[in-house]
Order: C-alpha cells, then sequence, then structure tokens
C-alpha cells in the first residue's frame, strides 16, 4: 500500500514539474482536475491508438511503480516495438538488458529526467538513432521464438532433447 501511494506522490510531481516546462500530454483514465497545468488527455485504445501514441511522441517516459523491484517493464517494450523514444527510471534488470543511452536512456532523479528531456528535444538525431535501436533489439530479441530458444539453451540437456522431439 505505502509503494503504491509514493508511486502516485512521484508521478504526480513528475507531472506537474513537466507540464510547467515541456509540451507534455498524459492520457490517463485519472482525474487530474486539480492541476490544471497538465494536459490530460484521456485515456487511449491500446491496441489502435497506443502505439500512434509511442511512434509519434518524442520522448515516452515510464515510471516503475515502486512495488516492482526487477524485471523489464512490458510497458518499456511495447513502447520500443513501435519506434518509439524511452525515458525510464533507473532499474537495473533494465540496466542487465538495454544498453544505455544506446537502446533506451535512463534517469535517476527528477532533476535528471528534467535534463535528459531538454537534451534529446534538442538532439533529434540522437533520439530517433536510440530509438531504432531499441526498436531493432526488441524485434529480434524479444520474440517468442527468441525468448523460447533461449529458455531451452538454459535446460539440462536432456530435457531439449525431449523438448526437441515433442515438436
Amino acid at each position: 500500500v505505502l509503494a503504491r501511494k509514493i508511486s502516485v506522490e512521484e508521478r504526480k510531481l513528475m507531472a506537474k514539474t513537466l507540464a510547467k516546462e515541456f509540451d507534455f500530454k498524459l492520457y490517463t483514465i485519472s482525474n487530474t482536475e486539480r492541476f490544471p497545468e497538465i494536459c490530460n488527455c484521456g485515456p487511449v485504445d491500446f491496441a489502435k491508438q497506443a502505439p500512434l501514441v509511442f511512434n509519434g511522441s518524442k520522448i515516452n517516459i515510464y515510471v516503475t511503480p515502486r512495488a516492482i523491484r526487477s524485471g523489464v517493464p512490458l510497458r518499456v517494450l511495447e513502447i520500443m516495438a513501435c519506434q518509439g523514444f524511452v525515458l525510464v527510471n533507473y532499474q537495473e534488470d533494465l540496466a542487465k538488458e538495454f544498453e544505455e543511452g544506446k537502446e533506451l536512456v535512463m534517469y535517476r532523479s527528477l532533476d535528471e529526467m528534467v535534463e535528459k528531456i531538454r537534451y534529446y528535444l534538442e538532439h533529434e538525431e540522437e533520439r530517433q538513432a536510440i530509438a531504432r535501436a531499441g526498436y531493432e533489439k526488441v524485434i529480434r530479441e524479444y520474440n517468442y521464438a527468441a525468448k523460447l530458444r533461449k529458455i531451452l539453451e538454459q535446460r539440462p540437456s536432456g530435457v531439449i532433447q525431449h523438448m526437441r522431439n515433442s515438436f
């Protein structure tokens, strides 16, 4: 419960801060009437509209909820699969899977987030190259065939042989 509350408060502070300085759009079902500086675009249809939002946004910001401590967030992969540029809070598992500054960009504080937004808004070619590299990695390594191959390679040889004979 506490982790959820902290996440909500951090997101409010982030949204208010970014809305004051940038053309910041928030896509959410949450009521933001108490925060008139935030441009709430409402919810989007995930299958039809979200890929267009991810691809059409110069910077997609993902804030991992505090309760999640490990793993690669699916939303980060979805943004990258739509050729979107991702700015995400630092997470060890993301740093292991993706090359920071080449395939995605991570921040460690609100101040660093703001600095990186300024930088990447001014460096469009670099931002597009990072989005393209992230897209290529997700398409290459985050598909069912690639993940199943990796799982099978980590199993004892008898299990692999049995599974190969089953297909």
